[in-house]
């Protein structure tokens, strides 16, 4: 940590301190100042001690506050570092003023829980404060999960993406490349909508081929209701770059929904707020978690998406009410849709 206390007043961890006894702001017991010539000086709790302010901090973590803080004095923002919040008993790293908004920086280095991050999320929505995760080098340099993504994605002016900082530069990142099309790992611009579903299905055929474990579970429903996974209706494909939102991908939910969907009778009707409920129902562990989000929010958006969809294709009607007025042409194999896709020039 970067503030501890003497004689009741708070100082910054800095080499010209006189050493003093220096007291933890938290837990009130002595610290230590560590201020060799390579890490960043900070103070340290004596080994062995339980306060929530000894967290294990690495020296771009400490390079890197000092720097936020730097960045946010520049703006008028106010900064103060490492504020204990008792009530939530949680310590930001920084917290900073944008206007009447009161705004944690949370500088991440460290691997961190789902469990973990969802906790102080929530504590710090108990004070009416705003987070940024911010994330440091060893999220830069290694290749992130879907998972991962999915938990640091915040909206970064209107767009959803992972908030970086480098020490380097001293420069906030914004990093949005993580966008995908399931089922399709080419770079070639301009592909048009039926070469991408070409390719998905091509590729579906293989990884069925290769008995790939994230097809398991769709292939026996696709089965148990009379069809083959690598035959779906192309309104099933997702073939369009997205942020990664769901676990196994938005085409096998899509496939999903529409094999609940065939269980329903034609002309089954349901109110906007009924619809939603109903894409919603049994698929909650087909989603990935983004709890820097507003809860839903990844899922209304993609429920959005796919319900125009299924619109466009007339699998269903849109005014008032959804309304289920035609199921979708299922094909018997990837090799029909094919050569269906090759040969209507309607599809570009």
């Amino acid at each position: 940590m970067l503030i501890a206390m003497v004689h009741g007043q708070s100082v910054l961890a800095n080499r010209n301190l006189q050493r003093v006894r220096f007291i933890c702001p938290v837990c009130k017991q002595p610290v230590i100042l560590r201020a060799g010539q390579i890490k960043v000086a900070h103070f340290a709790h004596i080994k062995g001690g339980d306060c929530a302010a000894s967290e294990g901090e690495t020296s771009e973590h400490l390079l890197g506050k000092k720097q936020l803080y730097a960045w946010a004095v520049k703006r008028h923002f106010s900064p103060r570092y490492e504020v204990y919040l008792s009530a939530i008993k949680q310590r930001p790293d920084l917290l900073i003023k944008i206007g009447a908004r009161t705004v944690a920086l949370e500088y991440q280095c460290s691997p961190i829980s789902l469990a973990r991050l969802q906790e102080r999320n929530r504590g710090y929505q108990k004070l009416n404060i705003i987070v940024w995760w911010i994330l440091g080098a060893p999220y830069q340099q290694r290749r992130l999960s879907n998972v991962k993504i999915a938990q640091f994605t915040q909206k970064i002016a209107g767009r959803l993406g992972l908030l970086f900082w480098s020490t380097t530069t001293k420069k906030f990142m914004y990093g949005g490349h993580y966008q995908l099309i399931d089922f399709c790992k080419t770079n070639r611009p301009h592909m048009t909508s039926r070469e991408i579903v070409i390719q998905q299905t091509k590729t579906i055929d293989r990884q069925l081929m290769q008995g790939h474990e994230r097809l398991e579970k769709i292939v026996q429903h696709c089965y148990q209701a009379g069809h083959l996974f690598s035959g779906i209706p192309i309104v099933a494909h997702y073939s369009k770059q997205h942020w990664p939102a769901a676990i196994y991908g938005l085409t096998i939910w899509q496939t999903q929904v529409l094999l609940q969907l065939e269980q329903e009778p034609i002309n089954r009707q349901w109110s906007l707020e009924d619809w939603f409920g109903w894409l919603k129902q049994d698929n909650s562990q087909e989603w990935l978690s983004f709890p820097c989000l507003p809860t839903d929010y990844v899922k209304i958006h993609y429920f959005k998406q796919f319900t125009l969809q299924l619109k466009r294709y007339h699998i269903i009607s849109l005014n008032r009410n959804v309304t289920y007025v035609n199921a979708p042409e299922w094909f018997n194999d990837g090799t029909k849709k094919m050569n269906y896709l090759k040969n209507n020039s309607e599809w570009q």
